[in-house]
Formats: C-alpha cells, sequence, structure tokens
C-alpha cells in the first residue's frame, strides 16, 4: 500500500513571490520534501511516545517522559546531574524536576544534593529503575517491529547529523 504525500507537491510555499512577512519561497521539490520529513516526524513522535506511554503506564507505572529520563541515567555507577540530564534530552530543568519525582516515588532513582555544587541535585538509576528501562526497551522494540534496521539506522544517523550533531 502506497502512503499518499503528506502535502500536495508545489513550487511555492509562499503565498507571494515577494516574501515579505520572512518566509522563504520553496522553489523545488527539496523544500517540501523537507516539509514532509517534519510532518511525518511530528506524526510519528506524537503517536509513538502516545502509544508507549499508555504501554509503560499498564506495565511499570511510568510514563514515556520518565522512560526518556531513565534512559539518560541508564550507567549506574555514574550520578548525573539534574541540568546535565535536561541539557542531554533538551528539556527544561523543571521537566527533568518533575519527571525524576516521579520515579523517586517509584524507587527507580535515588536523587541527593551534589557533593560538587549546592545548587544542584546528583541523580543515580537504581536496580529498579534498570527493570523499568528494560521494560521500557522491550515495549519500545516491540512497537518498531516490521521497520527494516538498516533504514532505521540510517535515518537516525541522518538526523543526528542534520540536527543533532551538526
Amino acid at each position: 500500500m502506497v502512503t499518499p504525500p503528506i502535502v500536495a507537491r508545489a513550487t511555492v510555499v509562499c503565498p507571494t513571490d515577494a516574501c515579505q512577512h520572512g518566509a522563504v519561497p520553496l522553489a523545488d521539490d527539496h523544500g517540501v520534501e523537507a516539509l514532509e520529513l517534519w510532518l511525518a516526524a511530528r506524526a510519528l513522535s506524537s503517536r509513538l511516545e502516545s502509544r508507549l506511554d499508555a504501554q509503560l503506564r499498564a506495565h511499570s507505572g511510568i510514563s514515556a517522559a520518565t522512560y526518556a529520563v531513565l534512559c539518560a541515567l541508564r550507567r549506574p555507577d555514574d550520578a548525573i546531574s539534574q541540568q546535565a540530564v535536561a541539557d542531554g534530552l533538551g528539556l527544561d530543568k523543571s521537566s527533568v524536576s518533575r519527571r525524576l519525582k516521579e520515579a523517586a516515588a517509584l524507587g527507580f532513582v535515588t536523587v541527593e544534593p551534589s557533593t560538587s555544587s549546592r545548587r544542584e541535585n546528583a541523580v543515580s538509576i537504581t536496580a529498579a529503575g534498570i527493570a523499568a528501562i528494560d521494560l521500557g526497551d522491550r515495549l519500545l522494540a516491540e512497537l518498531a517491529r516490521g521497520i527494516d534496521a538498516a533504514e532505521a539506522r540510517g535515518l537516525t544517523e541522518a538526523l543526528h547529523r542534520q540536527f543533532i550533531d551538526p
């Protein structure tokens, strides 16, 4: 089954050739392909997050957002600051703080004052947290079953090159 393109092919997205409001006209298919990629990525992110969230909540009581924070703490021997977790995930510190409170209440992490800064907390993952990550990994793998591994790896590498590690 062929999926129709998200947007119709067009030569110009901006309503006027002058684009006085600052938009850039899309004069070729590359711009339209970029738009399709962005819209597809948004839809994928939303749907995958929603499905993973429902399964994680049913099996472990955590949200997908908390699973992401746990994944940032994957190495059990290293305590990491809340700010480092936030920076690594591209989140603000208050979002990470809420997720860590959820994880701490479930016994998945420990949060203690940092030895290097009175203004920071050091976060460590517990054995229960590692088990929650393992469960999340299995649920995520099941959701992604059927996606060609080489294609997924290629897309991931391209997205990292372009947007995450330019």
